[in-house]
């Protein structure tokens, strides 16, 4: 089984390691995928300053932990032609998990999942746990850092 989590993956929190763990564990026999945005494509999406580590310090921190079993760079915004591309070659994912504040909302991969026979499993976010709020909290304590 093949499961796939995607995102920035800027600065590896809690919240991270509780999805990747948890989209690891769903059946003993997965296999996790971690699509990571490209450097160009965390700039478009979070501005300026971001992303804090480039992709290839991302990728290496994320193949160390043991729920990971490859990480693929992407450039585009989304992960759509990334997945369109797995499912091409017959490896594309069985479940796809999000946090569960894409539930019920229309995200750009969710068609190609979809249409591929995938199944979308949406994830608790760990409250205060984000990459966005870990850095605002780090410019209110040091201020020279902006």
């Amino acid at each position: 089984m093949i499961a796939y989590v995607n995102g920035c993956f800027d600065i590896l929190h809690i919240g991270h390691v509780t999805l990747l763990e948890f989209a690891k564990s769903y059946r003993p026999e997965t296999k996790l995928i971690v699509g990571i945005n490209s450097d160009q494509s965390v700039r478009r999406l979070k501005g300026e300053g971001r992303p804090v580590f480039p992709a290839s310090a991302r990728r290496h921190v994320l193949m160390s932990l043991r729920a990971v079993d490859e990480v693929a760079v992407f450039d585009e915004d989304s992960p759509v032609e990334q997945l369109a591309a797995l499912y091409s070659i017959g490896v594309g994912p069985d479940v796809v998990f999000k946090g569960a504040d894409y539930q019920g909302k229309d995200f750009p991969e969710r068609r190609v999942i979809i249409d591929n026979n995938g199944i979308i499993a949406y994830v608790k976010l760990v409250e205060g746990a984000s990459t966005t709020g870990i850095l605002e909290t780090i410019d209110g304590i040091n201020p020279s850092r902006r």
